[in-house]
C-alpha cells in the first residue's frame, strides 16, 4: 500500500519554483514470513541481540516475521521546489525542506541470519522517528505518448532520532531510490513496472 500527495504553490511571477508540503504513507498489506527449505531451529533476539525464544520449524513452513500492515512508514515534508525542466520527455523535480519520517513495526522482525550457526537467527525491529533536513530528486518523461519512465531519490539526514543506534553523522543518513518504466493501454491504463 502506497499513498503519496503533495502540494504545490505556484507563485505567479516564477510558476517553476515555489514551497511544497506532501505526505506519503507506505505499508506492507500482508503477513510479513519467511521460509527454510530444510527444518530449522529459529531463534528469535530482542534489539540488543539476546536470545528471546527458540522454536523448531519443519521445511516450507512460514517463519512469522510481520503483521499484516507493518511495518508501516509515514513520512511528512516542507519545504522549496523548483521544477528546472518541464517538458513532456523530461520533467525535473527538485525539493529541499524538512521531514518527518516514522517506522511503527509493531513487534516485527527481520531476519538477521548468522552463516556460523546451524540456526536461523531473525532480529527485533524497532520503531523510529526521525526529524532531519531532506532532498529529493524526481525525472519524469514520456516516449511517443506511450512509454513513460520515473526515476526518484529522496535523501533525509536526521538531526533527531529515537532509535537506539551507535550510527552517527552521515551513517544515519536514509536514501531511497526508485524507478519505473510504464507502457500506456489506454489513457486511463498503463502497466507498469517499478
Amino acid at each position: 500500500l502506497n499513498f503519496k500527495t503533495s502540494y504545490l504553490l505556484h507563485p505567479i511571477p516564477a510558476p517553476w519554483i515555489g514551497p511544497f508540503v506532501s505526505f506519503n504513507l507506505k505499508s506492507s498489506v500482508f503477513k510479513g514470513y519467511a521460509l527454510s527449505g530444510s527444518d530449522v531451529t529459529v531463534v528469535r533476539l530482542d534489539l540488543d541481540g539476546a536470545e528471546e525464544s527458540r522454536e523448531n520449524v519443519e521445511a516450507a513452513e512460514a517463519i512469522a516475521l510481520t503483521k499484516a500492515f507493518s511495518p508501516t512508514q509515514m513520512r511528512e515534508s516542507i519545504g522549496g521546489y523548483a521544477i528546472p525542466i518541464n517538458k513532456s520527455a523530461l520533467r525535473i523535480d527538485l525539493r529541499l525542506g524538512i521531514g518527518a519520517w516514522e517506522t511503527f513495526v509493531r513487534e516485527g522482525y527481520t531476519v538477521a541470519d548468522n552463516e556460523d550457526t546451524d540456526e536461523l537467527e531473525v532480529q527485533a525491529l524497532q520503531d523510529s522517528v526521525q526529524l532531519g533536513a531532506e532532498f529529493g530528486l524526481v525525472a519524469t518523461g514520456t516516449v511517443k505518448e506511450m512509454f513513460t519512465w520515473t526515476g526518484r531519490l529522496a535523501l533525509m539526514q536526521p538531526f533527531v532520532h529515537n532509535a537506539e543506534t551507535e550510527l552517527t553523522g552521515l551513517q544515519l543518513l536514509n536514501t531511497e531510490a526508485e524507478a519505473l518504466l510504464g507502457f500506456k493501454v489506454t489513457k486511463w491504463l498503463s502497466v507498469d513496472y517499478q
